[in-house]
């Protein structure tokens, strides 16, 4: 029974507190609501202050820029008409000298038409003396043409005989080769060649091998199998030299062997043969030796 009136006066005081509560939400509700319309107008007021200020300075900005404008274009009306009086002095001055100078220029014309006339005439007898010029200098290629097939004829039958008495005392390689490798070598591939050997022999067991030239030029070896006439069976001899000369000649490890021909006469067959394995070619032109093949061979490729 205790509990139940407890809980009814607790009820009762809550009941209260909250009619309370709600009076002093209504009435600060009111108050806000008040504060809030008071604010509002004098925001609005502001505003419209701020507003009429604005037009205000506008409205001055505005005149300020039409006065300027005005100004500005008085003087730049004022500049124009100085400025035109101006270009029509030029004008009149420019167009009396440009009459002087078409009458100075119509004087030359002239001058110069008689000048094309002469300078024609002359370039007429001059064409006749280069047509007959022209004749005697093609009359002397001829005879040029001629005497450099004789000549190329006659180096060919030399070198044919050099060569063939050469073989015959076996010293192509010592006469007429090795001399020209060192500059050939320089000449095409820019290495100096500081090691130079003609008929190197050596002996391993019981088998011999020889090699007619041998040319050291800094990381390269070029190893070079010389003949007065260069034949097909020569082929197959070289190669086994070729895989035999670090066997006798094992301190040349580590350069890279170059093989290379040689001869005074050489086939375009033997040259085709040499290119397809890689090897230089190297032949007999009048006075000095050139690989014929260096620019189908790479010698500085892995």
């Amino acid at each position: 029974r205790k509990i139940a009136e407890h809980a009814e006066k607790t009820r009762e005081e809550i009941k209260a507190f909250s009619k309370e509560i709600d009076l002093k939400i209504a009435e600060h509700s009111k108050k806000t609501k008040e504060e809030m319309k008071a604010f509002s107008k004098e925001i609005d007021l502001r505003i419209a202050k701020h507003a009429e200020e604005t037009d205000r300075k506008i409205a001055e900005h505005s005149k300020k820029t039409d006065e300027r404008i005005k100004e500005f274009s008085k003087e730049i009306d004022l500049k124009i008409a100085k400025s035109s009086e101006e270009t029509d002095k030029k004008i009149e001055k420019m167009t009396k000298n440009i009459e002087r100078e078409l009458q100075k220029l119509a004087q030359e014309s002239q001058k110069t038409e008689r000048m094309v006339q002469e300078l024609s005439q002359e370039m007429k007898e001059f064409k006749e003396e280069m047509k007959d010029f022209k004749d005697e200098m093609r009359a002397f290629k001829e005879e040029m043409k001629d005497f450099k097939d004789e000549m190329t004829e006659f180096k060919k039958e030399i070198n044919k005989k050099w060569g063939d008495l050469a073989n015959k005392l076996g010293t192509v390689a010592e006469d007429i080769v090795a001399p020209g490798v060192p500059s050939a070598i320089k000449r095409n591939f820019n290495l100096e060649v500081t090691e130079l050997s003609v008929r190197r022999k050596r002996k391993l067991n019981s088998k011999i091998r020889e090699y007619d030239v041998i040319a050291v030029a800094g990381n390269y070896l070029f190893l070079i199998d010389v003949k007065s006439t260069y034949r097909r069976q020569y082929i197959t001899d070289f190669e086994n030299a070729i895989r035999d000369f670090l066997l006798f000649f094992p301190e040349y490890k580590g350069l890279k062997i170059v093989p290379v021909i040689a001869s005074l006469n050489l086939t375009e067959e033997i040259i085709n043969i040499a290119t397809s394995k890689n090897w230089l070619a190297l032949h007999l032109f009048g006075d000095y030796l050139e690989f014929v093949n260096k620019d189908k061979i790479d010698i500085f490729s892995n």
